[in-house]
């Protein structure tokens, strides 16, 4: 029960994620979008802060376009979503040796381990577009060190993520 609850929220992450990656502004290192004509869709699409700074509001002419990195990581958490239920309803509940993976949180079914590990590898990797979107605040450009320490976290978050993949990839063999 406490499994579904976490994968439950770690995807409503992945979506908070989507939605944040999918903001507009002209300074970001990724800044090719395209142009949402309903005002309603864009709203629930896109966040209406920088997303640069998150505490700041993003300026009104670019709220109606959507980065195509959002509308890819929308794409992707749809299909993590329809994998993980198919992969949890028919996928292979063989038994391996249950790891904690929190304090008293034990994953002990492959297709539970690999539904939370795709999971936590998507939620690395929109969380490391969002830091490269941060690189670019200007708060951060003031700071050298501040830069540098930020580098260091996006290369890190990346490298965690790519570390998941693997080793999801290394439970089928």
């Amino acid at each position: 029960m406490w499994y579904y609850i976490f994968v439950t929220f770690l995807l409503l992450g992945c979506l908070l994620f989507a939605r944040i990656n999918s903001a507009y502004h002209p300074d970001l290192l990724i800044n090719k979008h395209i142009v949402i004509k309903r005002k309603g869709l864009a709203r629930l699409l896109i966040m209406e802060s920088d997303p640069r700074e998150l505490k700041i509001d993003n300026k009104e002419k670019y709220r109606d376009k959507l980065l195509i990195l959002g509308l890819i990581c929308y794409v992707l958490w749809a299909a993590l979503v329809i994998f993980s239920v198919l992969f949890l309803v028919f996928g292979p509940v063989t038994e391996i040796e249950p790891f904690e993976f929190d304090d008293g949180f034990f994953v002990s079914a492959l297709n539970q381990t690999v539904v939370l590990m795709c999971t936590l590898a998507f939620l690395g990797f929109e969380t490391a577009f969002y830091f490269l979107n941060i690189l670019r605040s200007p708060s951060v450009n003031e700071n050298k060190f501040v830069r540098v320490l930020w580098y260091f976290v996006v290369v890190s978050v990346f490298l965690i993520s790519i570390f998941a993949v693997i080793e999801t990839v290394k439970l089928f063999f």
